[in-house]
């Protein structure tokens, strides 16, 4: 696809889920291989309930609100803690999900 303006509604799009990660769901919102962009993968994803962050060796709670930054390369994590779902929202300087690297760490 060529670079377009898009808009769609987010309640529009489908949750997309992977069996081996329950308790995740995801939904993306811009991508080259599904809108006319490039250059930027956007979506949110979805962890029931509560939820925490790994960095720098360290779980940190993640609450309703919270941004959190995370630089290439660093090794980071989230999982869940019970209570209530958290949206969290991605983006990646990639057209699509396939072109993000991840990292055994």
């Amino acid at each position: 696809m060529t670079d377009a303006f898009h808009v769609a509604h987010e309640a529009g799009l489908p949750w997309e889920e992977d069996p081996s990660e329950p308790g995740v769901r995801w939904r993306q919102l811009v991508s080259a291989d599904r809108t006319p962009s490039r250059g930027l993968n956007v979506g949110v994803f979805e962890v029931l309930p509560d939820a925490e962050l790994y960095r720098d060796g360290e779980w940190e709670p993640l609450r309703q609100g919270d941004v959190a930054y995370i630089p290439g390369g660093a090794v980071h994590g989230v999982r869940n803690l019970g209570g209530y779902p958290i949206v969290l929202v991605w983006a990646f300087p990639t057209d699509t999900c396939g072109e993000i690297e991840y990292f055994d760490g």
